[in-house]
């Protein structure tokens, strides 16, 4: 390809149609750098990648029991007050909830908090 088989104003508006191209290429760049973000927030993940400090978890839950009182909550109820899935809560609550003491079961699928 010879620059030279070209005429001079097929090259100039060759040479503006590529900046242009360079212009909308960036701008398609931060459109999917947004669209991105906003994936992540409706997928419930606002700061995906980031863990929560050790045992924040156990403390949310328990004082989302003792403000529930003696009518307790339901994991599924847990989950939606504190933000996370119910499948986290039910593993939690089967894993280091049964060595809380005061985590009670008032019936199927309901627990309170019987400390003080």
């Amino acid at each position: 390809m010879k620059l030279s088989n070209y005429r001079s104003a097929d090259l100039r508006k060759a040479i503006q149609l590529l900046q242009e191209r360079e212009k909308l290429m960036g701008k398609l760049q931060n459109v999917e750098k947004e669209l991105d973000a906003i994936g992540a927030k409706a997928a419930g993940r606002p700061n995906a990648g980031q863990r929560a400090p050790r045992g924040a978890l156990k403390e949310a839950v328990i004082e989302a029991l003792k403000t529930a009182g003696a009518t307790g909550l339901s994991p599924k109820e847990l989950a939606a007050s504190l933000g996370v899935s119910g499948m986290q809560i039910n593993a939690w609550l089967a894993s280091t909830g049964k060595r809380v003491k005061e985590i009670k079961r008032v019936g199927r699928g309901k627990y309170y908090w019987a400390g003080k």
